[in-house]
């Protein structure tokens, strides 16, 4: 027995003695090496975003750069840098300069990730195209979704995982210096990145991981993104704004908390700063320093504001606010917490409407918006607060500004009562409602200022006619009833 015994030992000394592998061996020069390279390659990236980018020409206030179509974006490559990065982080995985710099060129290299061209060229159609229908919209929305949690996610989980490895006690005295020769300038000044702004990054990235988890707490994409599509998710009962995951609510409150505390770190680090702050991106100086506390004063309400009741106060009403429990609780379904509401399709418009009549008949489900506020709030402090219905038969508008009127939904609009156009302003007819309304009255175009037309209720309205496109300005089109309308930028 004890010579078995011998043998297995001996036996697994051999082999962990023989499979020391070079993966495992740290390399500090190899990793340098591939550092420069990476630095190299990033900085030829960033030459060509900053040429692609500059601005070419400009006439009036529009201001054209080199992006033309989405294809010139192809040549914004930071993947080559990425890849170096990691390279010399695995060669030696204690080079903090590469661990920051495959932090930050990984979320650039997205740029050349599959998924975001996909979203790229979706997105860039869906803005350049005014015709677009409904399915080329969905398409491009749901080329986001795909973008947001197969790329971005993970480029943020990378980059906060090598943020994770720099951000420690004992790497306090790290600095890193940004050369002109980084920035491809023979000459100029030299910046200090040091742990404030290696802070500063790292509370960005958790704000912006908080930000993600709420993408995926609940529902937000739409299978159709037709009018018809838009009426079905809105109306109470569909699965749109509805949980998916309540651990990412948490999640998500969690990251809120540690975003802000990594800030608060980096003000005091910031603050305690001794060393010359010329060449510093983020300054303590004498002319910062109340900035800096002021920043710091604002970090302090939201982190109790996050984690204890925080008071609201709106029209003499006081309401708890409590973050905590509306994350840590999470509601299953957003739009039950709203009144009850039609949603209709009216003249090609989304409508939304409340179903109560008046102010009385206003119910809100539950006064505490799923656990957001807090000490069960009556419906009248509701009202107050929000101020729904905010005139009535018995309440008028401003403290009686003549100027204003209640509208059959009980809200406040500008535009005081009439009988005939003579008691409105000169460029305002009195309406079927018996109310000022803009555009004066007219029977023609020649009857309406320039650059307006009469329209077939014989108010003058914004848009000259035109016959064709060339009859208008250059980001107008001529629309099929025959006056411009804007159409974006051409």
């Amino acid at each position: 027995m004890k010579k078995i015994i011998v043998l297995v030992l001996t036996t697994l000394f051999i082999i962990t003695s023989c499979t020391d592998s070079t993966s495992d061996k740290v390399d500090p020069e190899k990793s340098k090496m591939k550092t420069e390279l990476a630095n190299h390659a990033f900085t030829k990236a960033l030459k060509i975003v900053k040429e692609k980018t500059e601005t070419t020409e400009c006439s009036g206030d529009d201001c054209n750069s080199g992006i033309e179509n989405p294809e010139d974006m192809d040549s914004f490559d930071f993947t080559n840098a990425y890849n170096l990065y990691n390279e010399a982080i695995e060669a030696d995985p204690g080079n903090l300069d590469a661990q920051l710099g495959a932090a930050i060129s990984r979320i650039l290299a997205l740029l050349k990730d599959p998924e975001f061209i996909k979203l790229r060229n979706a997105w860039w159609n869906v803005n350049n195209n005014f015709d677009l229908d409904s399915a080329s919209l969905t398409e491009a929305r749901l080329k986001f979704s795909n973008f947001i949690n197969n790329a971005f996610i993970p480029a943020i989980d990378y980059s906060l995982d090598r943020m994770a490895i720099l951000d420690k006690p004992e790497n306090k005295n790290y600095v890193y210096l940004i050369t002109p020769e980084f920035y491809d300038e023979t000459e100029g000044d030299t910046f200090e990145l040091d742990m404030t702004e290696i802070k500063a990054f790292h509370a960005i990235l958790l704000s912006v991981k908080a930000g993600t988890n709420l993408t995926q707490a609940y529902k937000i994409d739409l299978n159709d993104y037709s009018l018809e599509g838009i009426k079905n998710a809105l109306t109470k009962g569909s699965n749109f704004l509805t949980l998916l995951n309540a651990g990412k609510m948490v999640s998500a409150h969690n990251k809120a908390n540690e975003a802000v505390n990594k800030a608060l770190d980096a003000i005091e680090f910031l603050l305690a700063e001794t060393d010359d702050q010329d060449n510093d991106l983020i300054k303590n100086t004498a002319k910062t320093v109340d900035n800096i506390y002021k920043f710091k004063d604002n970090l302090l309400k939201i982190k109790d504001a996050l984690n204890n009741p925080y008071e609201l106060k709106n029209n003499g009403i006081a309401l708890s606010l409590t973050i905590s429990n509306f994350f840590n609780n999470a509601p299953t379904d957003l739009k039950a917490l709203l009144p009850d509401y039609t949603v209709s399709i009216e003249n090609n418009e989304l409508k939304v409407k409340l179903v109560a009549e008046n102010r009385v008949s206003l119910i809100f489900p539950d006064t505490t918006f799923g656990g957001l506020l807090a000490g069960n709030p009556s419906q009248e402090d509701i009202k107050l607060f929000t101020e729904i219905y905010e005139c009535s038969a018995n309440v008028s508008c401003y403290d009686g500004d003549p100027y204003y009127h209640c509208t059959k939904d009980f809200t406040c609009k500008y535009g005081k009562a009439c009988s005939t156009d003579t008691e409105c302003e000169t460029y305002e007819h009195c309406g079927t409602d018996n109310y000022c309304a803009n555009g004066t009255r007219c029977s023609e175009d020649s009857n309406c200022s320039s650059g307006e037309h009469c329209s077939t209720e014989n108010i003058c309205e914004y848009g000259k006619r035109c016959s064709n496109d060339t009859d208008c300005d250059s980001n107008e089109t001529c629309n099929t009833d025959s006056y411009c309308e804007w159409a974006g930028d051409k």
